[in-house]
């Protein structure tokens, strides 16, 4: 397995950052109807944060690259190790939505069981995902190279083309862990991962930015189609436009792959935050949805976007406060049972 480059702890703790602003974006279509500027901002913000998930899965697949899964051993050791790190906090982070689920919103049993034992709560489709990666990865090695790399990508944008007749035009209402938990939706971007842990990038910087600008500009516009033709802002991330963005933004941030001679304190904080990203990304909703937005509907914002850096920063702040002082009682068993 690579050795750990701190450079990729500055990435992991952007991405995370982007998730957090991912879900403090709320109901955009609300704006539209009461401040249409706001609205358009908010829509272009989303777009902007919207390569965080697929970052995340290409720097797990770069980091897998080398990893030996070749025999039913190393296999199985590699599984053994990489599952329990990612479910068992999954598990214990669930447990109070599947209370809720059971308790306030009177749900069946079983379907919430199965909801918690999958992934199914909140944004926890991810563990699902990452799971699904894992499970594959000797089948996913074999597409790190050009051919299985554009193949990858023409799964993702079949699938990315069946949900979108399903869900708007078929107007099926799909479970979040189906659509987003789904492998074949995201593969492009693990192997995309994977493809970078064994080879070079050797397009220009200059062209991979424009590329970035083209996609951006691509994702945005089929945001207000998308809107236009079904009133709806879900699954924003998931389109096409936006992964053609995703993927120019991982190739343009691996192309820059840089190590400071001193490093500030900023660099210190990011790659701080890169190393417990994984802790934010499991408690962030519950600081966000009962802490920091009841705070803000209290609070006169005077713009969207001051909204929007005071809800991103101050569950960040808190998340890392949390996570921190939590470590400092008991590293070992925070690690293990809180993913922290």
């Amino acid at each position: 397995m690579k050795e750990r480059v701190e450079y990729y702890d500055i990435l992991r703790g952007g991405a995370i950052m982007a998730v957090i602003a991912i879900h403090t974006t709320g109901n955009i279509e609300d704006l539209y109807t009461t401040n249409i500027m706001s609205f358009n901002l908010a829509v272009i913000w989303r777009q902007i944060v919207g390569f965080a998930v697929p970052l995340f899965l290409a720097i797990s697949g770069y980091f897998l690259s080398e990893k030996s899964v070749h025999d039913k051993d190393s296999y199985t050791s590699f599984l053994s190790k990489q599952i329990p790190r990612v479910y068992i906090p999954m598990l214990v982070w669930s447990l109070p939505l599947l209370a809720l689920n059971l308790f306030f919103k009177d749900a069946n049993i079983t379907n919430s069981l199965i909801l918690f034992l999958i992934g199914g709560f909140s944004v926890y489709y991810f563990i699902a995902l990452i799971m699904q990666y894992y499970l594959l990865l000797p089948l996913l090695k074999r597409l790190a190279n050009k051919k299985g790399l554009v193949l990858s990508i023409l799964i993702s944008f079949i699938s990315l083309a069946v949900f979108f007749y399903f869900s708007k035009m078929k107007l099926i209402s799909i479970p979040l862990i189906l659509y987003a938990g789904s492998f074949p939706v995201w593969l492009m971007f693990f192997v995309l991962g994977l493809y970078l842990g064994r080879n070079k990038i050797l397009t220009s910087k200059k062209i991979l930015l424009v590329f970035v600008l083209i996609g951006l500009f691509v994702s945005i516009g089929e945001t207000h189609y998308i809107f236009n033709f079904t009133d709806s802002f879900q699954g924003l991330g998931i389109k096409i436009g936006a992964f053609i963005y995703s993927f120019a933004v991982i190739l343009l941030l691996f192309s820059l792959e840089y190590e400071p001679k001193k490093r500030n304190i900023l660099w210190r904080f990011m790659a701080y935050i890169g190393r417990i990203s994984f802790g934010i990304y499991l408690i962030h909703m519950y600081i966000l949805t009962y802490i920091v937005r009841r705070v803000a509907n209290e609070i006169v914002f005077s713009s969207y976007l001051i909204e929007q850096m005071f809800l991103i920063t101050v569950t960040a702040l808190i998340s890392i406060v949390v996570i921190s002082g939590t470590r400092a009682i008991n590293k070992s068993l925070a690690t293990k049972y809180l993913g922290f």
